[in-house]
């Protein structure tokens, strides 16, 4: 049974979305139209959103932190999201992000790795496996670049006719 339902309208319509959740009695997923703590604060019915954060999306790991901390204050609901194609680099970062709160974080996307990608930009993928979970192993808890180190290889593309 459907609880909630992803940006049924135009990214910024939030009147006309919680509009949709009252008449659907289903949540609404803000998703493009919430990026920032300002849209978090204006939305009508907090308790009828839930916000999907990506952390490409609000601007780094620090800003994405700041978004679902004001969420969690607000009590609307999180969703940690990635894009397609997010290399183990992203998916790292949100896994810091959702670590930063408790209780919030009510989905996660991402970690689709070499599922998606033909290649990956660190030494390691980090990606679901069996059953849609992520092996503790995969998953570095330490270090600089939230300890993932990247693949030269990967990384350096030669330039046309050198």
């Amino acid at each position: 049974m459907a609880f909630a339902i992803e940006e049924p309208l135009s990214a910024g319509d939030v009147d006309g979305c919680a509009q949709v959740a009252r008449d659907s009695r289903l949540r609404v997923i803000g998703d493009e139209s919430i990026r920032l703590i300002e849209q978090l604060t204006a939305l009508p019915e907090p308790s009828r959103w839930i916000v999907n954060v990506r952390v490409s999306k609000t601007g780094g790991v620090l800003r994405a932190m700041e978004v679902v901390a004001e969420a969690t204050k607000l009590g609307i609901d999180v969703i940690v999201g990635c894009q397609v194609g997010e290399t183990s680099v992203l998916t790292r970062a949100a896994l810091a992000v959702m670590a930063s709160v408790q209780g919030a974080v009510i989905g996660a996307e991402g970690a689709f790795g070499t599922h998606l990608l033909s290649s990956d930009l660190t030494d390691r993928t980090i990606m679901w496996g069996h059953g849609g979970l992520l092996r503790g192993e995969d998953v570095p808890d330490r270090g600089g670049g939230l300890g993932l180190q990247l693949d030269p290889a990967a990384v350096l593309v030669p330039l046309e006719g050198t």
